[in-house]
């Protein structure tokens, strides 16, 4: 469904590009135009207009002109390998003398010999901050006044011409951002399941962080957890990281509406202490079905500015929307029940899918992401069923779901509900074999018999496990491979 979406917006995307393109190509036209008119009037032999990014500390050239023969121009020029570094600020026109000023070394776009002698500085201020720096290089050092009023015609229709651009450009991403977030809001009408609607949510809001990441938050296995990341998301929560107190996140619990918070010195938390750096700022938001806490849509931006209110209102109007689509989804009897696990408390495997699938998009973008996928199973299960009761086998899933939390072994992960007595565990660890730490503390945990009811028996477990690669195509695969682990484990 999603790719006929994708398909039904492409031809507006397209023209929208298109025009974008075409109003860019003209723009540098007009510039490369402005600066071959200031070369004649000025009767120099040589101008240059570079942009300053001192974001990546380097000059972009926009445009050359020159009579000049044996030249070759760099279009990006590291800030250290430019004479023009010491004067990447200048307010004011600025003469510089070859030989006496600038090395004629420095002048490396001319092969043979140097045929300039003087450099004229013309920077370009936008809002207190040079941004460009017009470069005359001539063979005269003086200019006469027709000359000079040619150079200040041209910084003139220069900062007219930029000043339009901007103009123009902000007004189309006004408009493009408001078609784009009716696309999203139509895609939120889609028929979908509970966790497929979940999922929608999630990545919608991706696009509209931009460099940061959507988590969403569930209730389970007795606690709140990260279960599902966005699939471009970054500096994203581990899976099944559990929710603490004092984080953003469980203010938005306890509140029950939207919290926003910037990060100052990596506070306060999204989640947990346990997480990742917190960059930028994050929004909380809680999913409610008749005053219930569903969910929570954790987004967090690197960049503080991304919360704009106009943005807040458009994430939050999407969850809101997806909170009654959600409710509509529900049955009367469930709505005081956890949609999102069964009856043990365990997840349900259609979210497994759903987050495999995910952080198997995220893999080729973060190859050093360790993500582990398996399944367990009672070993011992054919003595259990002899001896215990039917409420006695009920009571002990519940037992076993809570035991086996990977949580409790200090790993981040959660526990999907399989068949009857078979969990599957995906896990998201730095170390190189947390299952296996986690099968260690399990072993001790349940290394004495437990009561259940009447009865003390001994559990014993079985698992097998394999890690999530880039080249599994899907959950389907991920999960065939994962139940050939378990398979094989049990032949031994």
């Amino acid at each position: 469904m999603q790719t006929e979406k994708t398909a039904d917006a492409a031809p507006g995307h397209a023209a929208n590009g298109k025009r974008e393109q075409g109003a860019e190509r003209k723009f540098k036209q007009l510039v490369h135009d402005l600066t071959v008119l200031l070369r004649h009037s000025t009767d120099v032999e040589t101008v240059m207009l570079y942009w300053i990014n001192k974001e990546r500390e380097y000059f972009v050239l926009e445009t050359k002109t020159t009579r000049c023969r044996h030249t070759m121009f760099q279009d990006r020029v590291a800030f250290s390998d430019l004479y023009l570094n010491d004067y990447k600020n200048i307010k004011e026109p600025v003469q510089l003398e070859v030989g006496n000023h600038v090395n004629g070394d420095k002048l490396t776009h001319y092969f043979n010999e140097v045929p300039v002698r003087y450099l004229n500085l013309l920077p370009f201020n936008n809002n207190g901050e040079t941004i460009a720096l017009t470069v005359m290089e001539s063979k005269n050092g003086s200019f006469g006044s027709g000359q000079e009023e040619a150079m200040a015609v041209y910084m003139n229709a220069l900062g007219n011409l930029l000043q339009t651009y901007l103009e123009l450009n902000d007004l189309a991403d006004n408009q493009n951002q408001w078609i784009d977030y009716e696309l999203k809001l139509k895609n939120m009408y889609e028929r979908l399941d509970g966790i497929s609607l979940m999922d929608r949510t999630v990545n919608e809001m991706q696009d509209l962080v931009g460099k940061g990441g959507v988590s969403l938050l569930c209730r389970g296995m007795n606690d709140w957890h990260n279960v599902l990341s966005s699939r471009t998301g970054i500096n994203l929560p581990p899976i099944g990281l559990k929710v603490e107190e004092n984080t953003i996140a469980w203010d938005a619990l306890s509140r029950g509406e939207p919290v926003h918070s910037i990060h100052f010195n990596a506070n306060p938390k999204r989640i947990s202490p346990r997480e990742p750096m917190s960059r930028g700022a994050s929004l909380a938001i809680p999913i409610l079905v008749e005053d219930r806490r569903q969910a929570v849509i954790l987004i967090n931006a690197e960049n503080p500015l991304v919360f704009s209110e106009a943005t807040k209102h458009k994430m939050i109007n999407l969850s809101r929307i997806a909170s009654l689509r959600l409710a509509a989804l529900l049955k009367s009897e469930d709505m005081g029940a956890d949609f999102m696990v069964n009856e043990y408390s365990a997840f349900k495997p259609e979210l497994l899918e759903k987050t495999i699938d995910s952080e198997l998009h995220r893999c080729a973008t973060f190859p050093d992401a360790k993500i582990w996928l398996g399944f367990i199973t009672i070993a011992n299960l054919s003595a259990l069923r002899t001896k215990l009761r039917l409420e006695e086998l009920k009571s002990m899933q519940k037992y076993l779901i809570s035991g086996l939390n990977p949580q409790k072994s200090g790993i981040n992960g959660y526990l999907a509900g399989h068949s009857d007595y078979v969990y599957a565990f995906i896990m998201q660890s730095d170390g190189e074999e947390p299952v296996s730490t986690w099968l260690n503390h399990i072993q001790h945990e349940f290394k004495e018999p437990v009561t259940l009811g009447e009865n003390r028996v001994r559990i014993e477990f079985i698992s097998g496990f394999t890690a999530l690669t880039a080249s599994m195509k899907n959950s389907y695969q991920a999960l065939r491979e994962a139940k050939a682990s378990l398979a094989a484990a049990m032949k031994q």
